[in-house]
């Protein structure tokens, strides 16, 4: 970190601390502004490089049709099977279960539980995204069984719900890997 964008430490008493916050908001903006171009840009990368892979290309014209929330009984394949959703709802009972035993594990030792709290927050966390992720999957694909159904507000909010559970999980993924990091000293 350059000078002007560390976090200086202002002493006000002997029991508190306040923060020069000018600092943070530049670096806040920065990774932000970073998370979106980023964001962006594999956005156009995942667009673009089905289209140019070698011998894959009538595949991918076939496979990757942009929908954009209109769908239609030509280009439009749903799978409500049975299998489908009750492998979700399976899937979301397996996270579930585990998230509560990341939880709920403990050791004889109070330091290690101290130490590995984190750890097992963040797995936790991971896996009840999932868990939410194929319970609105789960359900999307019992309950919309017609093409019109799938262009409703309501099909989109469970998509949002689903996509955007497994989206953030990645978050969960960075935050496990920087605690494992953390406390076994992996290098990096």
């Amino acid at each position: 970190c350059s000078p002007s964008e560390t976090i200086t430490p202002v002493k006000v008493s002997d029991c508190e601390t306040n923060y020069d916050s000018s600092a943070s908001w530049t670096t806040t903006l920065k990774y932000v502004l970073s998370a979106a171009f980023l964001s962006v840009s594999v956005l156009e990368f995942s667009l673009w490089f089905p289209f140019v892979l070698p011998g894959l290309t009538s595949a991918a014209a076939k496979t990757y049709i942009p929908a954009f929330f209109v769908y239609d009984d030509e280009h439009t394949k749903f799978d409500n099977t049975p299998w489908t959703y009750n492998t979700d709802y399976l899937l979301t009972i397996v996270m579930s279960i585990l998230a509560i035993q990341c939880i709920l594990a403990r050791s004889d030792n109070d330091q290690k539980n101290q130490r590995s709290l984190r750890l097992r927050l963040y797995s936790a966390s991971l896996l009840i995204c999932y868990a939410i992720s194929t319970l609105a999957g789960a359900w999307a694909h019992q309950h919309f069984l017609s093409v019109e159904s799938l262009n409703t507000s309501r099909f989109r909010m469970f998509w949002f719900v689903c996509v955007g559970n497994v989206s953030f999980a990645s978050c969960y993924m960075g935050l496990i890997g920087r605690e494992v990091q953390r406390h076994f000293g992996v290098s990096g």
